[in-house]
């Protein structure tokens, strides 16, 4: 059962950090992509449930949730925000759109152990 979710990663070069004395590169932890291979048995098994009882459950789901529903699409939550965001400006009302970035939600990791471990 362990193997169902389980993971492989592989680090993949992407610019070499310095080279041994025998002339193989060194790559640091920034200078390699991440790359995730997983199983996906849960995922097919988990879409054939899905198939099998979308059909019962949709007509339950509330119409506000567009998204992971046949027949309906998470693209008209940006035409929504786009036609508040047009709304506003053509009546001249106050307004503000706040897009958040989450790029950087999970920032490189430090490269220096800090000094309470040393």
């Amino acid at each position: 059962m362990e193997a169902f979710n389980s993971n492989l990663l592989f680090l993949l070069p992407k610019k070499a950090s310095g080279t041994t004395a025998e002339g193989a590169s060194i790559y640091e932890g920034n200078n390699t992509r991440p790359l995730n291979v997983a199983n996906t048995d849960n995922r097919i098994i988990s879409n054939a449930i899905r198939l099998a009882t979308e059909q019962y459950i949709a007509k339950d789901v509330l119409e506000l949730q567009r998204g992971f529903i046949c027949g309906r699409s998470m693209i008209a939550n940006l035409v929504d925000i786009d036609e508040a965001m047009l709304r506003a400006r053509i009546l001249g009302s106050d307004g503000a759109a706040i897009f958040f970035d989450f790029a950087a939600a999970f920032p490189s990791l430090a490269t220096s152990v800090p000094s309470f471990l040393a």
